[in-house]
């Protein structure tokens, strides 16, 4: 009977997790859920489909794994400096939910045929859904979250095939829209993080 051995990079994550202090025997699964909310119809239909999506992890500890397998060639100094601080910004140690939102593109033709005017008006009707979902709280049902459920963003992860000087302009303009929302402030890992209260109200962390 042969015995299955745990991948080199998880036993190099749960490695890390030890000498961070942390003894957690919970599952770290790369399995996500991803709801896709389709918001937007009416902003160039031709062209494309505007999303409004989330994705569920199973827990904390799947959520750090995963971010963990995209910064696996970091140097072990690096990546114990970001996931000290990842971590403790997530409350690890509280048995609560994390997710994650976001938007994104889906483009039936090539972008290229979109001028720099049609861009940035699909970046403001996307602006003004967001800001209306977040402070109306209308979220689609299969997104919605409990009193100390933790919500994070990555505005650098959307684009909207811009220049690298434009899309910098859009990172802050997407970054401003989330703290209104009730994000904390894009930190230096790019990364916007929330946790519901009581009334379900998104206050940054």
């Amino acid at each position: 009977m042969s015995i299955v051995k745990a991948p080199k990079h998880r036993i190099r994550f749960e490695r890390m997790l030890r000498k961070l202090g942390y003894r957690n025997r919970e599952t770290a699964n790369t399995y996500t859920k991803k709801i896709n909310h389709h918001i937007l119809k009416d902003c160039y239909p031709k062209y494309l489909n505007i999303n409004l999506f989330a994705i569920r992890y199973l827990n904390k500890k799947s959520f750090l794994y995963q971010e963990f397998l995209i910064d696996k060639n970091l140097s072990n100094k690096e990546l114990y400096k970001k996931y000290k601080y990842l971590t403790k910004k997530i409350r690890f140690k509280e048995k609560n939910r994390i997710g994650e939102i976001g938007w994104e593109i889906l483009y039936h033709k090539s972008p290229d045929l979109l001028s720099e005017k049609d861009r940035k008006i699909i970046l403001l009707r996307v602006m003004k859904e967001l800001n209306s979902i977040h402070l109306e709280k209308n979220y689609p049902p299969s997104m919605r979250a409990n009193p100390g459920h933790i919500l994070v963003s990555k505005p650098c992860a959307q684009r909207v095939h811009t220049g690298q000087q434009e899309f910098i302009s859009l990172i802050v303009k997407r970054s401003s829209l989330n703290s209104r929302c009730g994000f904390g402030n894009l930190d230096e890992y790019a990364y916007e993080i929330g946790m519901f209260d009581l009334n379900l109200k998104l206050n940054p962390i």
